[in-house]
C-alpha cells in the first residue's frame, strides 16, 4: 500500500456548564535543594531536569484548551545556599496563580538552580496560603526526593490543606523516595508514589493530573471528509481510537452524524475500518492537537517475519521469549514487547537492533497478560510497525502457604514455592496498605522458607511477594494476629550478673511478677523479680552461674501466662591492678565483669571477710577507676563482689608498701 497522508482539522469545544465553573487550581511545589542534582535511578537525567520535562509537556498538553486551569508553582531550597542559616526558610512562588496558557509556564523551571536545603514544612505552610481555602477541586503535587531535612513538622500543613477530607488533593510524587519517608507519609492521609526511572516519574505526574484536563465532557469532533480523498481499497465505515495508558478502544462510526470522540488532546493509535472484517487500516501513533492537523501514516506492506521461542519460568528462571526476525528493511530499528492493544509509546520492553535478521530475548511479563511482539521502523512522521506477533504471556506462578491466625509475639512460618527468581521480595504490611508500602522484607530465591517475628499489636497483616523488576504482587495471604494472654519480647541470651531487659506485655495486675528462675523449679521460686506496674521493660538481673533459665509472667490469678528460655553465658571476670602501691595513695586499676548495678570493688587485708574493706569504688564509674590504699603496709587483696547476691567473683592480691 502506498503511504498517504491524512489531515483531519480538529476543533475542540467545552459543555455549556464550564463557563459557570471555578477554574481548577493546580499547584506545584517543587524541591529546589541540592540533592535534586543527583542523577535519576540508572540514567544521567537529574531529578531536577525530570521535573522540568514533565511541566514541559504538561504546558505543551494543555495548549489550545478553553477552559485553563490555573497553575501555580512554588519552589523550596532553590535560592539559599545550603550552609546558610536562613536556608530552611527558603521558599519562593515563583509563578502566580495563572491560566497555564499564560506566562510561559514551560519555562517556569529554567532559571531555577537547585542549591539549598529541604525547608519542606515552611513550603507546606505557604500552600495553605497559596490556595487562601483549599477546595475539593484543587490539586496540590509537592515533588521532592526526600522530606524535610529542617527538622520541622509537616503534619499541621498537611491537615490545612487537607481540610479532613473537604480540602485539596494532595499527592507526593518523589523520584527515589525511600522507605522510611514513604511510611511517614502513609501517617499523613496524602497519597505518595515513589519512582525509580525518569519516564515511570512521567506518566505518574501525568496519571496524578490527568483528571484536571481536559474539563468533565469535553468532546472533539472530527471532519472525516477528507477521508473521502483517500484511494481505500475498501469503503471506511469506523474510525477506533486507542488513548495513551488504555486498552479501551473507543470507535466512531463513520455512517452517523456524531462525530465525535470523548478524547482529549494527546495523542492516540487510529484504526480505520470497513464493513468486512479483514477492511482495516491501522495507523501508527500520532498526536491531536486542537486546531492543528493529524498526520496518520498508515503500516507498509513488507516481508519482514518474526518468530518467538518460549523458555519457561522455573526457580530462579525469569520466563522469557525470543524473538528472531528475517527480511528486515534497513535503517534504524527497534524490537517491542507490549501488552496488546496499548498505544504506540506504552512498551513494556524495547530493544534497538539492527540488521536484516538476527535474535534479541524479552523477560516476560510476570502476570498472565496479553502481549504482542512488534519490529518497528521509524518513518518520516511516525513510527511504522513492520511486522508484530501477539501470544498470550503465561506469566510467573507463585504459592505463599502461612497460618491464617497467631499470636502476637509468636514466630509465624512462611513457605512459598513455584516460579521463584533473583530480587523476588517477601514482604509483611498491614493489610490494605498501598502497593508502594513495604514491611520486613527478605529474599525468597535464597530458601523456600523462614520464620517471621511479628509486632505485637492487636492487627491482620498480609504477607506479599512482590515480582523483582515491577514490583507487582504476585502472591498474597492475609494473616489474623491476635493479642495474647501475656508474652515476652527478650534476648535468647545473656551474660552472666549483666542486667536483662525484657520486653513484655500482659494483665499488670497487682501481685503479678515477672520472674527469672531455673526451668525445672516450681513458679515461687525465682532467683530475681521486677514488679509489672513499674512498665516495660522490666529490668532484672542475669544469675551469677551460667546456663539455661526460665523468665516467667506470674499472674496472681491463673499462674504462669507466659515463659521463654534465655541462656546465660559465663562472663570472664578480670582485674588489672599493680602488685605494689604506696601506703595511703589512690592507684589506678581496670576491670571486666558482669558490670550489674550493684556490683563494686573493694581493697581488704588478705584473708579478712568482706566486711573489713578499706576502700571500695561501684563499677558503675566504668573502667579505668581507682582505689585508695591503707595506711599500712603489708598484703592485701582487691575483690570484685556482686552486689545481688552478694558474692566475691574475682581476686587480685596487692602489696602495699612504704
Amino acid at each position: 500500500m502506498t503511504v498517504r497522508l491524512i489531515t483531519l482539522l480538529l476543533v475542540l469545544t467545552h459543555p455549556l456548564a464550564a463557563a459557570e465553573k471555578e477554574p481548577t487550581r493546580i499547584l506545584l511545589v517543587v524541591d529546589a535543594s541540592t540533592s535534586m542534582n543527583s542523577a535519576f535511578g540508572q540514567g544521567r537525567a537529574t531529578r531536577f531536569g525530570t521535573v522540568r520535562t514533565a511541566i514541559d509537556l504538561l504546558a505543551t498538553a494543555l495548549e489550545g484548551i478553553k477552559d485553563q486551569p490555573e497553575v501555580a508553582v512554588r519552589i523550596f531550597g532553590g535560592t539559599i545556599n545550603l550552609n546558610d542559616q536562613l536556608s530552611c526558610s527558603d521558599t519562593t512562588l515563583i509563578r502566580p496563580w495563572a491560566p497555564a496558557s499564560e506566562g510561559n509556564l514551560n519555562a517556569v523551571l529554567d532559571n531555577v538552580r537547585p542549591r539549598g536545603g529541604s525547608p519542606l514544612a515552611c513550603a507546606l505552610a505557604a500552600a495553605v496560603q497559596d490556595l487562601g481555602n483549599p477546595r475539593p477541586d484543587d490539586l496540590v503535587i509537592v515533588i521532592l526526593d526526600s522530606l524535610d531535612t529542617c527538622d520541622s513538622d509537616i503534619d499541621p500543613a498537611i491537615e490545612e490543606l487537607l481540610a479532613g477530607g473537604e480540602g485539596a488533593e494532595v499527592h507526593f510524587l518523589g523520584p527515589g523516595l525511600p522507605i522510611e519517608d514513604q511510611a511517614s507519609l502513609a501517617a499523613t492521609g496524602v497519597a505518595f508514589h515513589s519512582t525509580g526511572w525518569p519516564s515511570q516519574f512521567k506518566a505518574v505526574f501525568f496519571a496524578v493530573i490527568s483528571k484536571q484536563i481536559p474539563p468533565a465532557g469535553e468532546k472533539i469532533p472530527i471532519p472525516l471528509d477528507p477521508l473521502s480523498d483517500v484511494p481505500f481499497a475498501f469503503r471506511p465505515t469506523s474510525l477506533h481510537f486507542v488513548l495513551p495508558d488504555s486498552t479501551e478502544v473507543m470507535s466512531i462510526d463513520l455512517s452517523t452524524t456524531d462525530r465525535t470522540s470523548p478524547t482529549h488532546p494527546f495523542s492516540a493509535t487510529i484504526t480505520i475500518g470497513g464493513a468486512n472484517e479483514d477492511d482495516r487500516v491501522q495507523f501508527v501513533r500520532a498526536s491531536i492537537r486542537p486546531g492543528l492537523p493529524l498526520m496518520l501514516e498508515p503500516l507498509e506492506e513488507n516481508n519482514t517475519s518474526l518468530n518467538l521461542e518460549f523458555s519457561p519460568a522455573g526457580w530462579g528462571l525469569q520466563p522469557t521469549v525470543r524473538v528472531s526476525w528475517q527480511n528486515a528493511p534497513g535503517g534504524p530499528l527497534r524490537l517491542v514487547l507490549s501488552r496488546e492493544g496499548a498505544p504506540g509509546a506504552s512498551w513494556i520492553e524495547a530493544l534497538a537492533i539492527s540488521g536484516s535478521s538476527g535474535q534479541a530475548s524479552f523477560p516476560l511479563p510476570d502476570r498472565p497478560t496479553p502481549v504482542v511482539v512488534q519490529l518497528r521502523r521509524r518513518g518520516p512522521y511516525n513510527t511504522l510497525v513492520l511486522a508484530e506477533s501477539p501470544f498470550a504471556a503465561e506469566g510467573r506462578r507463585v504459592e505463599l502457604h502461612v497460618p491464617a491466625q497467631v499470636e502476637a509475639g509468636t514466630s509465624l512460618p512462611v513457605s512459598w514455592d513455584g516460579d521463584v527468581v533473583a530480587g523476588d521480595t517477601v514482604t509483611l504490611v498491614p493489610k490494605d496498605s498501598s502497593v508502594e508500602n513495604l514491611g520486613p522484607r527478605f529474599s525468597p530465591v535464597d530458601a523456600p522458607s523462614t520464620d517471621l517475628g511479628f509486632p505485637l499489636d492487636e492487627c491482620t497483616w498480609e504477607i506479599r511477594f512482590l515480582a523483582s523488576r515491577t514490583s507487582q504482587i504476585l502472591a498474597r495471604k492475609t494473616v489474623n494476629v491476635t493479642q495474647a494472654k501475656a508474652g515476652f519480647n527478650a534476648p535468647t541470651q545473656v551474660s552472666t550478673g549483666a542486667d536483662l531487659l525484657v520486653r513484655w506485655w500482659g494483665p499488670g495486675h497487682r501481685s503479678d511478677a515477672i520472674t527469672i528462675g531455673e526451668p525445672e523449679n516450681s513458679p515461687g521460686e525465682y532467683i530475681a523479680w521486677a514488679d509489672p506496674r513499674l512498665g516495660s521493660p522490666a529490668i532484672l538481673q542475669a544469675p551469677l552461674d551460667p546456663g539455661e533459665y526460665e523468665i516467667r509472667y506470674l499472674s496472681d490469678r491463673d499462674g504462669v501466662l507466659a515463659s521463654q528460655i534465655i541462656t546465660v553465658e559465663e562472663t570472664p571476670i578480670q582485674i588489672e591492678a599493680p602488685s605494689q602501691v604506696v601506703a595511703g595513695r589512690r592507684f589506678p586499676l581496670s576491670w571486666r565483669g558482669p558490670n550489674g548495678p550493684d556490683d563494686f570493688l573493694i581493697i581488704v587485708p588478705a584473708g579478712a571477710s568482706t566486711s573489713k574493706h578499706k576502700d571500695f569504688v561501684f563499677v558503675s564509674t566504668g573502667s579505668p577507676t581507682t582505689l585508695a590504699a591503707p595506711d599500712k603496709t603489708g598484703a592485701y587483696e582487691i575483690r570484685y563482689v556482686a552486689g545481688n547476691p552478694r558474692e566475691v567473683l574475682a581476686t587480685v592480691e596487692v602489696t602495699v608498701v612504704e
